[in-house]
């Protein structure tokens, strides 16, 4: 119990040191960031032993007020309702915040209110699991969904060419599509802030589909079979992860 504690202290002064350095970032740094992007933070949640997501969802509560002050907030959330593939089995949420540019996050870390809620944050979360990445959108429906969602994390090789994993992912689309599987949003991840989930993934897209036939359909598929074994190892398998997850509507989109 005594390390478990020493070991949420550490994280804490960690993410104070990350806001301290923020801060100081000079204005040459800050004219890096694309304003005109749509910039996102995807965190993968981990709660700590013996926390559920009614605690995670009063988290919510209590920071909204901080976030939404730096025009920050959270836009979608979904439940994770099964493990396809990969090594993330820890993961029980995906959430997603939309805020104004990278720099948007550390300053929130650093302000008063939402660090009242820090020690909250610190109990129920596996701070060492939890991942949080920093993205910009590549597609966003932003509608209801009721049917469930197909969240792939895609971590490449760096074996093939972009131009090659491009035509890679327009035929596997076909194929998907064929099954019934339908994108829904996707979003380009461009650095790591925190967590297991490995640092070289490039993005998070969501699929939509009616039953888990499409599932079956894509794992039977020869079509797909036959790709994958023209561009062998294109993604890193033990890295990547699939989930099942569900929108959670606790939280409407905006």
């Amino acid at each position: 119990m005594f390390n478990k504690i020493i070991n949420k202290v550490a994280i804490l002064l960690g993410l104070t040191l990350f806001t301290f350095v923020a801060i100081a970032k000079n204005e040459n740094q800050s004219s890096l960031i694309n304003k005109e992007r749509d910039w996102y933070v995807v965190s993968m949640v981990v709660l700590d032993s013996g926390y559920t997501l009614t605690e995670r969802r009063d988290y919510e509560q209590r920071i909204a007020p901080s976030l939404s002050s730096y025009k920050m907030g959270l836009e979608q959330s979904y439940v994770v309702k099964d493990i396809i593939s990969g090594s993330l089995s820890q993961v029980q949420m995906i959430n997603l915040y939309h805020m104004e540019n990278e720099q948007t996050f550390y300053t929130v870390l650093g302000d008063s209110e939402y660090l009242k809620n820090a020690e909250f944050r610190d109990e129920i979360h596996n701070m060492a699991e939890h991942t949080i990445y920093f993205s910009t959108v590549k597609r966003n429906k932003r509608k209801r969904v009721l049917s469930p969602l197909m969240a792939e994390l895609i971590v490449p090789t760096k074996v093939y060419s972009d131009a090659q994993v491009k035509q890679y992912e327009r035929k596997r689309l076909l194929i998907r599509k064929e099954c019934g599987l339908v994108p829904f949003s996707s979003y380009q991840i461009r650095s790591k802030f925190m967590g297991v989930a490995p640092a070289t993934a490039n993005a998070l897209s969501l699929w939509e589909f009616k039953s888990e036939d499409a599932l079956f359909c894509l794992k039977a598929s020869e079509k797909l079979k036959a790709l994958n074994d023209t561009y062998p190892e294109i993604f890193n398998d033990q890295e990547s992860a699939q989930f099942i997850v569900q929108k959670d509507h606790n939280y409407p989109l905006r």
